[in-house]
């Protein structure tokens, strides 16, 4: 609480988040995509994230698919705040930054921070 003479108190202004940026660097080539055209997608994060993992996901035709696979699709990041995994390959990626500790089995991915890169 802040005080100010003859003031009544006031509720300390809330703290700003952390900011938090993810990036691909490069996105895989793009493609029709298919479960046997695999690529390597790599990406870097800033800031402080001690609890999160990075999920990505490749769009294939109007859908997007989580990568590398449905059943393991949580991407380590490094010490070096760098990432890399294997990617089916698609029109777009992308890679969202999660807490791993806010992930379910039916997550809803609007909630969480996206940046897609289109293929080139």
């Amino acid at each position: 609480m802040h005080f100010s003479a003859g003031a009544r108190p006031t509720a300390a202004a809330p703290a700003a988040a952390p900011k938090l940026t993810i990036e691909i660097t490069p996105a895989p080539p793009a493609d029709a995509g298919g479960p046997d055209k695999l690529g390597t997608i790599t990406g870097r994060i800033t800031g402080e994230c001690k609890d999160c993992t990075v999920i990505l996901l490749a769009k294939g035709g109007p859908f997007w698919y989580l990568q590398p696979w449905a059943d393991g699709y949580r991407t380590i990041i490094t010490d070096n705040k760098t990432f890399k995994n294997e990617t089916q390959l698609g029109s777009h990626d992308a890679a969202i930054l999660a807490d791993r500790g806010q992930i379910s089995e039916r997550m809803t991915l609007v909630s969480y921070r996206t940046k897609t890169a289109p293929r080139t």
